[in-house]
């Protein structure tokens, strides 16, 4: 199968907790999800996405903290697209193939927060914070 499969970086929030990591997906137009917290790496999430259309599909993510979450995607491009559905306590959201400029686009930050890239790697700052930012 990895002849056919492709690997896309994969930027998610989740309780308001950002995720990143990465989507592989298959010709048969499924595939496998896997996210570490940017600031608790041993909680993990993964999950499966199948393409329900040429342009939508649906995605199930199970994390180690309980955190569970279906969400509906739109792809952008053969290789990109976002998500957005909903866990317990408030939306969730999701992007594969996008740098993070872009994804931060598409996701539901929490309030207040911006996404940047720092010295340690993605993370959601306050809006107003330009620290760490490169």
């Amino acid at each position: 199968m990895a002849l056919f499969s492709v690997t896309l970086p994969v930027i998610a929030i989740l309780d308001e907790k950002l995720f990143v990591g990465h989507a592989v997906g298959h010709i048969d137009r499924t595939g496998s999800i896997e996210l570490l917290s940017v600031l608790k790496p041993k909680v993990r999430c993964t999950g499966r996405f199948r393409y329900t259309s040429l342009q939508t599909g649906v995605a199930d993510m199970r994390c180690d903290d309980g955190v569970a979450a279906t969400l509906a995607f739109d792809a952008l491009g053969v290789f990109s697209g976002h998500g957005h559905g909903s866990t317990p306590k408030g939306p969730a959201s999701f992007t594969f193939g996008l740098d993070y400029k872009e994804a931060a686009r598409h996701l539901t930050l929490p309030d207040g927060t911006r996404l940047a890239e720092t010295l340690e790697g993605l993370r959601l700052q306050s809006a107003g914070s330009s620290e760490g930012s490169r």
